[in-house]
This record gives structure tokens, sequence and C-alpha cells, in this order.
């Protein structure tokens, strides 16, 4: 069971915990499990024929309204918290006090959030073009992450802030080094609109989810990425513009200083059928290899993510409904989603079985995340407006 967690509500409240980023959008095949991706890239959104393409496809409009994105400090002390209508608010790490408006209503909808390593940047994309990258401590904005021509729907970073990638409405997926801000690849395979986004905590398992119900994934170590980009030739970053904290030394970042000789543009695996809508919510255990999907269909389906490639391991029940977003806490013992049902559910990760349920709200429910402690599970919903609940042991 669940006991309400007692945090007061304040007008136009909202939080959430772990970095989180949300997405939505609609479509469905099969191929098998683990085979590489087809070498012909798809049209991309951008050029003529692309955009016929994308006419043509059963993409779905971003329709959600109220809480759309929730990212927590790695160190727990605040939360960014954004809506529909543009704002993008920062609390306090119980997300039970607001300290600031980062940025104020406007016509773009923030649609994910994403925190640096350090705390002190936080990076927000919407229904425009770019990712602006805001200073927590003054609240003003730093720089623009700029490469995309349409609006985006989905970020992710890895557990270091030193990689985060962006998605949306085209049929590319960008990944940014998060130490400069610029732009260090560009990965083809997805056939429709990107609604979600993952990353492995070591950035090593990329996975995207478009609107077409494809799941794709990318093995960024097994391929290193293409060197950096020449300054003025692809994203932003002003001065200072680091999105990670301090340097973890070896890893995807040092790759990338590296010149390339097979760059991991296309997908080392990819499936179809496996979802028959879009994907709009795609969750890494930490670097376990779990990885857990969901989508309009309802489904919530595990997988195996290694070398081999990505393999489907269980399709979870209990749900009703469209899925929108998902969740593991911190020890990857439990996964919760939440959907258009309004309803919150936790699964048992070894037992694969529903240990809570709740009514979360009469609306959908857009966001779910689980608390640093890993004992509160808070969700934002359509109405605006935040829950959180207390795990029972």
């Amino acid at each position: 069971m669940m006991r309400q967690h007692p945090f007061r509500r304040r007008r136009g409240l909202a939080s959430a915990l772990l970095v989180a980023a949300l997405s939505a959008c609609g479509g469905g095949s099969e191929t098998g499990a683990g085979q590489p991706a087809a070498a012909t890239a798809p049209p991309d959104a951008t050029t003529a024929a692309g955009k016929a393409r994308v006419a043509g496809r059963r993409t779905h409009a971003f329709d959600r309204q109220g809480i759309t994105a929730l990212a927590v400090a790695r160190d727990g002390h605040s939360v960014a918290v954004a809506s529909s209508d543009g704002r993008v608010r920062l609390m306090d790490g119980s997300a039970s006090q607001e300290l600031r408006l980062v940025a104020g209503p406007g016509k773009v909808a923030v649609t994910g959030l994403v925190y640096s390593a350090d705390g002190r940047l936080l990076v927000a994309i919407g229904r425009d073009s770019g990712a602006q990258v805001w200073d927590v401590a003054s609240g003003t904005r730093r720089f623009s992450l700029r490469g995309h021509e349409h609006a985006l729907r989905a970020v992710a970073a890895s557990a270091d802030g030193a990689v985060v990638v962006t998605g949306g409405e085209e049929t590319r997926v960008m990944l940014w080094d998060g130490r400069s801000g610029r732009l260090h690849a560009v990965l083809s395979g997805p056939t429709d609109f990107v609604d979600a986004l993952a990353l492995s905590a070591d950035a090593r398992w990329l996975a995207a989810g478009d609107a077409s119900g494809r799941l794709l994934v990318w093995d960024l170590a097994a391929r290193p990425l293409p060197a950096a980009a020449p300054a003025g030739t692809g994203g932003h970053a002003g001065a200072n513009g680091a999105l990670a904290g301090a340097s973890t030394g070896a890893g995807l970042g040092a790759r990338w200083a590296a010149p390339a000789t097979t760059p991991a543009t296309t997908p080392a695996a990819s499936h179809t059928g496996a979802h028959t809508g879009a994907i709009a919510a795609l969750a890494f255990a930490g670097n376990t290899g779990l990885l857990a999907s969901a989508g309009r269909d309802g489904q919530v389906l595990l997988w195996h993510v290694g070398p081999a490639g990505a393999h489907l391991l269980h399709r979870l029940t209990g749900q009703r409904g469209g899925v929108r977003s998902l969740a593991f806490n911190p020890t990857a013992t439990l996964l919760a989603g939440a959907g258009d049902d309004g309803r919150l559910l936790v699964w048992d990760v070894a037992t694969r079985s529903v240990r809570h349920t709740v009514q979360a709200s009469t609306r959908a429910v857009n966001v779910v995340a689980f608390g640093a402690g890993q004992a509160v599970l808070i969700a934002g919903d359509a109405q605006d407006r935040v829950s959180a609940w207390t795990l029972a042991p």
C-alpha cells in the first residue's frame, strides 16, 4: 500500500525527483530481437521528402497539459518543475516550497528537464527547436543548444551529466557534449517523431522510442562517436558553458576527443511490433542493462540490453490505458508507471508483479518519479497538481 505524503499544496505547486524527461505522440510491425537496423537511413523530417513522409504518418500532436516535466538535482537539494504554459519553477529538495521562478509563462510548452551533474545548470527543452540552459542559482539563461529544426519532445542525460541527448519532431537524435555544450553527433534510425529517450547511467546505451512504435538502441561505447565539431559548426555554448560538473576522467567524453573510425550513427538494434502505438516513455535501471518501455498502447515491457542487442524479457500487467511515464527507484528493485487513467502502479522488478496501486488523479498523470531516498513516489498530473506518497515496506 501507499501512504499519502503530507506535502502542503500551494498554488501552481508541482514537483518530482530523479532526473526525468517527458515526451508524447502515435503508430506500429516486427523485426527480430537484436537484428541490426537497415543500412539506409529514413528521410529526415527537415528535408522536402522527409516532410512529405512525416505529413502522412500517424503522428500524434503533443497534448500534455499541467505538469509536463520534473527533475531533481543529483544532491537532492532542489527540484525543477515545468508546466505546459512554459513556466519552469525551482523547488526545495522536499518539493514543499517554491524557491523561485526560473522561466515565466510563455508561448512554448516545456517538454523535458535535466540537471547538470553539479546541480548548477538546468537544461529545458520545449516546443521550439532549442534547449535552453539556465543557471539555477541566479535564474538567468546561460546559453542555448541549437541544432534541431523542429519542436523537441524528449531529453536524457547520463548520470554524470557528461552526455545530453535530445530528440523530437524529426527523425534525428542529437548527442551533446555535456562538458562543452557542443553538438557531437547526429544519430539516424528513427522513422517517425522521437517521443522518448533514455541513457544508461554510464552512457553506454542509448534508447529511443518513436511515434511509429519503434524501439532503437545504440551502443555508444562499441562504436566511437565522431570527434568534436569545430567551433561554430554545431550547437552553441556561452562562456563557461559546461553542462557537466567536475571531469570524471576516461569515458564517453574522452572518446569524443579522438578521431572516429566507425561512427555510431545507426542503431545496433531496432525493434518494431512489440509496441503497437507510440512509445511515450523509456527508463534504464542504472547500469544493469534493464530497460523499460511504455506507450499509448498501454503496454509496459522489460528488455535486456547488451552487446547481443535488445531482447524482450517480459510484458508487465495491471495498467489500464496509455502509459506516459516510467521511473526506476535508485536500487532498480521497483518500477513505477503512470498514465491516462490517473493511476500509479509500482512493480516489483524481481517478481514482475504489482506491489502498489493508487488512484493519484481524476485526470491523466504525466510524470512519475522516485525520491532520492526511494521511499517517496511523486506524481504530477494534467491539472498542474503534484502529489507524493510514502511507499510502505
